[in-house]
């Protein structure tokens, strides 16, 4: 909410604390991007259903 200072709902010393808090431990998203995305054992199992489908109907299929 725009305009609404924290002072509002925590005493002044306090807002200060959770400010220095917050700077402490900052928002993992830049952590969180470097973490190489591995695809869960679903996703891998799934991956490797529709690959092996594919293959059978590519052999099934007539040649020309």
């Amino acid at each position: 909410m725009p305009g609404i200072k924290p002072e509002k709902f925590y005493p002044r010393d306090q807002a200060e604390s959770l400010r220095e808090q917050a700077k402490k431990f900052p928002l993992p998203t830049a952590a969180a991007e470097s973490i190489p995305l591995r695809p869960s054992p679903a996703e891998e199992k799934l991956k490797d259903s529709l690959a092996k489908k594919e293959r059978d109907l590519n052999q099934s299929l007539p040649k020309n």
